[in-house]
């Protein structure tokens, strides 16, 4: 069934609710086509035009969709989990609501795309392009970002829960009321540059702030407690809960 469907489908075809799991569309021009609700979990849709594709509430558990060109693509409500989204260009798109735990973004480009309130625990966005995305409210408990590109990213009142933002670019990015904190779950932001971004009134008790850079960076209202920095002599210091830095 799959072959016969990848033999017939045009670009802007309409598969609306459509089933057909390990589907294989590896390569495939599916640009505009219209797959909302439609189940292709498990399918192959490796280096697959889908640019401007609609896939609202499409589910695409454990998808290869590596390579994928998903620019402006609609995936409001989308299911990834689990899915492979390796080096997909994903400018513009929107992701607002989609769930993707433990997907693998790894080396993706999210330029601008809209990630609103999208539940991303535990995915892997390391070296990914996420300037100027827009996360308010994203959960992101878990995620990675190891050297990737958050610059002017929004992540008011997002979920940053044991993320780890290791050498990541944040200069400029709007963290206000970000939560980066939960009993056992601390967040790092080891050499991260956080140049000017908004930390106002954000959570980052007890985070790992060593080699951060800090300068510029709006940080009132911020709870510090508890985070570790360290220092020009290269010791380390620990925010107290009375506002003080201590050596540990």
């Amino acid at each position: 069934m799959s072959k016969q469907i990848n033999e017939q489908i045009k670009p802007y075809a309409d598969l609306l609710g459509i089933r057909n799991r390990s589907a294989q569309f590896a390569g495939a021009n599916l640009r505009g086509i219209d797959l909302r609700s439609a189940d292709f979990s498990y399918g192959n849709f490796g280096g697959a035009d889908l640019r401007w594709a609609n896939l609202r509430w499409t589910k695409l558990t454990d998808a290869y969709l590596k390579g994928a060109d998903l620019r402006m693509a609609d995936l409001e409500w989308a299911g990834l989990h689990e899915a492979n989204l390796q080096d997909t260009d994903l400018r513009g798109a929107n992701l607002t609501h989609a769930r993707f735990c433990d997907a693998n973004l790894e080396g993706s480009n999210l330029h601008e795309a809209e990630l609103g309130d999208a539940s991303m625990i535990y995915a892997n966005f390391s070296g990914a392009n996420l300037q100027n995305t827009y996360c308010q409210g994203a959960r992101l408990c878990g995620s990675k970002f190891i050297g990737a590109d958050l610059r002017g990213a929004d992540l008011t009142h997002a979920d940053l829960c044991s993320a780890t933002f290791q050498d990541t670019d944040l200069r400029g990015a709007n963290l206000r009321e970000a939560n980066a904190y939960e009993e056992y779950y601390k967040a790092t932001f080891q050499n991260a540059d956080l140049r000017g971004a908004d930390l106002s009134g954000a959570n980052l008790q007890y985070a790992n702030l060593i080699g951060t850079d800090l300068r510029g960076a709006n940080l009132e209202n911020t709870d510090l407690r508890g985070i570790r920095v360290d220092s020009p002599n290269g010791k380390h210091y620990q925010w107290s809960k009375r506002n003080e830095l201590r050596e540990e």
